[in-house]
């Protein structure tokens, strides 16, 4: 059932008490008092209700807590009757049904600063839950949501009940926000862990580039060596094989020599005979 459809059977006076909280909203009419509604309702004796008050009077508690304290009524029958004061809907405990976004339009801190609980929408309007109507209350709520709203009035477990819904919501969203955002933090320091290591790896990179280009220039400056080497072997051949040439021509030419000299010692000696 949507509250469109809840706030008159949710009202405890159907049609006429539909026309009076009109009139209590318009000011045409004086609103009742709280006293002269119990006395109505049977709650308690006028004299009853006059000690309620002075009693209320010395602890500071309101009448409607007096008399819920002394057992005279409970807490529903407390809460329909503010409701018939001020004109407006009573919801029981198993007609509340809470809309997300419109508990989204107060939160929780303001909420129970308020004691007031937005749990839906009625003609495009927040429809806020509260246990004690004041002016007050109203100009605040007003003032929260930025704009206009309708009231209606639930018990103070109900309320209760709502506020511990949104409590739990609300530290479910931020135990979420807190894994989510340790979950970004976590995400966080490994991508700095991965940046450092490819930093280092980089570095790594860079050192063994400087290092192969160092080898290389040793091996280009060792093959200049052995090159040059290889020609110095090559010379050093050509000039040892040029000696050894010389030096067998200078053997054949000392044979020559010698076998000349022979030959012309023999021819002497021959002589030297023939003589």
């Amino acid at each position: 059932m949507s509250f469109d459809e809840g706030f008159g059977a949710a009202s405890d006076g159907g049609s006429q008490e539909d026309r009076a909280r009109d009139a209590v909203w318009s000011g045409r009419i004086a609103r009742p008092s709280l006293a002269a509604l119990l006395a109505e309702a049977g709650v308690a004796s006028e004299e009853q209700l006059r000690i309620a008050v002075a009693e209320g009077m010395g602890s500071g508690e309101r009448l409607g807590e007096v008399v819920l304290r002394r057992g005279w009524i409970d807490e529903a029958g407390l809460a329909r009757v503010l409701a018939r004061q001020w004109g407006l809907a009573f919801l029981d405990d198993e007609a509340v049904a809470v809309d997300r976004d419109a508990a989204a339009l107060v939160p929780l801190e303001q909420s129970v600063r308020l004691g007031a609980f937005a749990i839906g929408f009625s003609e495009g309007l927040p429809v806020i839950a509260i246990v004690e109507p004041t002016e007050e209350r109203f100009k605040a709520v007003r003032t929260t949501l930025g704009g206009d709203c309708r009231f209606v009035v639930v018990t103070k477990s109900t309320l209760e009940r709502l506020l511990g819904r949104l409590r739990s919501a609300d530290a479910d969203a931020r135990v979420e926000r807190e894994s989510v955002a340790a979950a970004r933090l976590a995400e966080e320091q490994e991508t700095e862990e991965l940046i450092a290591e490819l930093d280092r790896a980089t570095a790594g990179l860079v050192a063994l580039r400087a290092r192969v280009e160092q080898l290389t220039q040793s091996k280009r400056a060792f093959e200049r060596e052995l090159a040059e080497a290889h020609v110095e072997l090559e010379a050093l051949r050509e000039s040892r094989a040029a000696e050894q040439a010389t030096l067998q021509n200078e053997v054949i030419r000392g044979r020559e020599l010698v076998a000349g000299v022979k030959a012309t010692l023999a021819e002497v000696v021959q002589l030297l005979e023939d003589d």
